[in-house]
């Protein structure tokens, strides 16, 4: 059964033009850009369960656009 999941968390800081971007096993399963992040908004990413099969590390960072 396929199902979307949802992740949601808050920076510690702010973020200014920077993309957050979500690793499986080292590639990128998806980036998003934001211009703005702060802590006191939430941010959300979702995707779709069947990426994470096989999947052994996952791993979301925060990076700067250059």
């Amino acid at each position: 059964r396929i199902e979307n999941i949802t992740i949601r968390f808050r920076v510690k800081n702010i973020y200014k033009n920077h993309y957050i971007k979500i690793y499986l096993d080292g590639k990128i399963l998806q980036s998003k850009k934001r211009l703005i992040m702060s802590p006191g908004e939430m941010e959300t990413l979702k995707f779709n369960s069947s990426k994470l099969i096989g999947a052994k590390e996952m791993l979301i960072q925060i990076e700067e656009n250059k």
